[in-house]
């Protein structure tokens, strides 16, 4: 059995992608959308409204930790049966 083994690093490399991956389509919004969350910061930018710039950029920042936390929720029930480990301290 492979996913078992593997699982911990599956869950951490989706929960690292998930900032990664908005970054992606906000990108691709900047460049060629009509709409969407990155269009609105490029159009409020380009008029010089720097509220509204703040307001697309934490409605990105909300959306991320959402994203997030959900992956972090599956990831707890989908590893409710791995064991939590101690740190150790090692003593010089």
């Amino acid at each position: 059995m492979i996913f078992p083994a593997i699982s911990p690093y599956l869950f951490t490399g989706i929960r690292t992608s998930i900032p990664f991956a908005v970054i992606g389509a906000i990108v691709g919004e900047f460049v060629a959308s009509t709409e969407g969350v990155g269009f609105f910061i490029r159009m409020s930018a380009g008029i010089f409204k720097t509220a509204d710039v703040f307001v697309g950029i934490i409605i990105l920042m909300i959306m991320v930790i959402i994203m997030d936390k959900i992956a972090e929720l599956i990831e707890r029930r989908a590893l409710r049966w791995q064991t939590q480990t101690e740190h150790i301290q090692i003593q010089a």
